[in-house]
């Protein structure tokens, strides 16, 4: 999807924005194994699809990527 290509239907018509979609809980963000996270040391990156509104969240942060790495068992 980071390529402007939309993975579910093929379609060039993705938009990006900095935070674009927010949880039910509003700023936090948690993610297993690294720590609550406040909404001023969490930068996701949000991409959705206006042709059939499928959307993704990428962690752009490099410490908490850093310790996913460390934390998560790996895919594959």
């Amino acid at each position: 999807m980071r390529d402007g290509r939309c993975p579910r239907c093929q379609s060039k018509t993705v938009y990006q924005m900095r935070n674009g979609v927010t949880t039910a809980s509003g700023k936090n963000v948690f993610v297993r194994g690294t720590a609550l996270i406040g909404s001023a040391a969490t930068d996701r990156m949000t991409l959705v699809c206006t042709t059939c509104g499928h959307y993704e969240h990428y962690l752009t942060d490099a410490a908490i990527l850093k310790r996913v790495a460390q934390k998560w068992d790996k895919v594959g």
